[in-house]
């Protein structure tokens, strides 16, 4: 399920792109998002894991974490 993800992620558009939240949350999505940008972080790939960040705070805007 991450390489899915992942690849979602790296085929995704700009990593500053502004956060345009989810119209409805869904922590349990946002957590697994979350989970690859400490993956990709820790792995240093910045843009990569500010992606899956950004993603993970509109699946979620409550998450501090991503944001």
């Amino acid at each position: 399920m991450t390489g899915a993800i992942l690849a979602l992620i790296l085929g995704a558009a700009d990593p500053c792109a502004p956060v345009v939240p989810a119209a409805t949350p869904a922590p349990a999505e946002a957590a697994v998002y979350r989970a690859v940008g400490d993956q990709e972080r820790a792995a240093g790939s910045a843009d990569a894991a500010a992606v899956a960040y950004r993603d993970a705070a509109a699946l979620d805007p409550a998450d501090a974490a991503s944001r």
